[in-house]
């Protein structure tokens, strides 16, 4: 399917409902910004509460959305119903929401690497010795915590290198760890939105176990590689684009005013998310239109999964049948040497069948 024919598809399924798949769109993103917002207050809490909510929402976002073909609106009770429903066995690893986290941490791992790399070599070769004396001092401080008398002492070591040159570590430490959140956020994004791709599976083969539907989502996947990723990132790239403006945007307006790298970061993020709204509805209806691109090859492997299941079920009921027949066979078997052994041995036999016959007759007494 071209990418031409794949937007008029996708612009038919929004254009039949437009109100409601704002309502879905926008809410969906306000809710995930607002959720994000924990962290300002909490850091570190939109880990548990993302899992927890956002990913549900979404869940219930994506179904209330494929529903607007049946029911033409969005019901609040429906819609948290399905919020429900996410957590039960069919859907609640549809996202691979514990993978899709590790994949993030380690693309964050690996851009503050990069970043590090590449921004040390930029400092020291333009502040030579006044970087380099100043990031080594810091982190021989970072590194013995147990030098300093208390907490409040060790942290003023640490701002002493950090404050010096105007600022200079600020900057470098601003430089190397704060891309690398919107990194990971967007990369997070990215395979929680390719892995509710299996959502719509589960939705048209509800008879079939999860793991099977996994499989032949990610197969088909590999097999229609190119229209696949050729259909997503031409109908889905101004999402990612929507979300990278408004991450910078949030984050240099809010650092020009506050100042706090930290706290900049989550406002951008915000930003990001809130900027995704604009192209939320479509985004739902290019999803439907995606996974009708896979869904043939969905349908074929799942019955060859399916086929393959009863052979080996065949093989192993068959398996089980030799495995009787070998036991019989051995039991024959053994019958026959014990048979054999008394053929071999008759004179044995007769001489203790003639010792109790004369314990037994009361006529033999002793000479």
């Amino acid at each position: 399917m071209k990418i031409k024919e794949a937007f008029s598809r996708s612009q038919k399924i929004y254009s039949a409902h437009p109100l409601n798949s704002w309502v879905l769109g926008v809410a969906c993103a306000i809710f995930l910004a607002a959720i994000c917002g924990f962290d300002l207050a909490f850091p570190g809490l939109d880990i548990i509460v993302i899992p927890l909510f956002g990913i549900p929402f979404v869940f219930a976002t994506i179904i209330s959305h494929f529903q607007l073909r049946m029911n033409n609106e969005v019901r609040t009770r429906s819609f948290f119903r399905l919020f429900a429903v996410y957590f039960t066995r069919p859907f609640r690893s549809s996202f691979q929401v514990l993978f899709s986290f590790f994949k993030s941490i380690i693309a964050s791992f690996l851009a503050a690497g990069l970043l590090f790399g590449i921004t040390y070599l930029i400092f020291a070769n333009n502040f030579g010795s006044a970087f380099t004396t100043n990031i080594n001092g810091f982190f021989n401080v970072f590194s013995n915590p147990g030098a300093y008398e208390n907490t409040d002492t060790y942290n003023a070591a640490l701002q002493v290198f950090l404050q010096a040159n105007g600022d200079m570590l600020y900057i470098f430490f601003d430089i190397v760890f704060v891309p690398p959140v919107f990194i990971s956020a967007l990369v997070f994004i990215y395979f929680i939105s390719v892995e509710s791709i299996s959502v719509f599976a589960r939705l048209y083969f509800p008879q079939n176990p999860s793991p099977m539907i996994r499989s032949a989502v990610k197969q088909s996947m590999k097999r229609q590689r190119k229209s696949f990723y050729s259909a997503y990132f031409g109908m889905n790239w101004p999402i990612f684009a929507l979300f990278v403006t408004g991450a910078i945007g949030g984050f240099f307006a809010s650092f020009y005013l506050t100042g706090d790298s930290s706290f900049s970061s989550s406002i951008g993020l915000m930003g990001g998310l809130v900027l995704m709204a604009f192209y939320a509805p479509f985004y739902l209806a290019n999803m439907e239109i995606i996974y009708s691109i896979l869904e043939g090859n969905i349908r074929l492997i799942s019955k060859e999964m399916t086929q393959q299941i009863l052979i080996n079920i065949q093989n192993q009921r068959q398996l089980s049948e030799q495995e009787a027949e070998m036991l019989s066979k051995a039991l024959e078997d053994l019958d026959k040497l014990d048979q054999d052994n008394n053929l071999d041995n008759p004179d044995d036999s007769n001489e203790k069948s003639n010792d109790k016959d004369k314990e037994k007759d009361p006529t033999n007494g002793p000479e």
